[in-house]
């Protein structure tokens, strides 16, 4: 009998650092003789890479069920990557030759704000002196750009026989 039939429904709420971001409810249609239990569409579930910059943490029940009962709830639980790293570069303006080896700074956290500064580089003055960035996925990378100083001069003085000849000096 078409008309004597119920839904039957499960939920599966995401969190992302505990805060539900995300629900779907499955449901279907049954006889109303039917136990109100339904199979788990597992496949709809995802355990894997749901939101970029973060990684499955646990779910509730630990183990997803192949049945559920009606109105049941299954939780998955997402936290930020902190597996992530971002490169220093110093970089000669213009030219982009690298002037000091790079710096490599690893277990950063998705999402995060990081500030880094400048280094001195004998013979070059700084264009930028401090950068800061929030980690993503991937392409974390700052660059502090350098120009020649022209600001320098120097001096020549000639010696003879350990005497300094200041006419000659430049």
């Amino acid at each position: 009998d078409d008309e004597n039939t119920k839904t039957l429904s499960y939920t599966v709420e995401y969190y992302k650092d505990g805060t539900l971001a995300d629900t779907e409810v499955e449901s279907i249609t049954v006889q109303i003789l039917e136990p109100d239990t339904m199979n788990v569409a597992k496949d709809k579930i995802n355990l894997v890479n749901k939101y970029e910059g973060y990684v499955l943490e646990s779910t509730a029940p630990e183990v997803i069920p192949d049945i559920v009962n009606s109105g049941d709830t299954i939780k998955v639980n997402y936290v930020r990557r902190s597996d992530l790293s971002y490169i220093v570069k110093y970089l000669e303006d213009g030219t982009n030759v690298e002037l000091a080896d790079e710096k490599v700074v690893n277990n950063q956290t998705f999402g995060e704000s990081v500030t880094e500064y400048a280094i001195d580089i004998e013979g070059y003055n700084k264009v930028n002196t401090e950068k800061t960035i929030i980690i993503a996925v991937s392409g974390n990378e700052i660059n502090f750009y350098y120009t020649k100083r022209t600001d320098l001069s120097y001096r020549v003085e000639y010696y003879y026989n350990n005497v300094i000849d200041n006419e000659a000096t430049e």
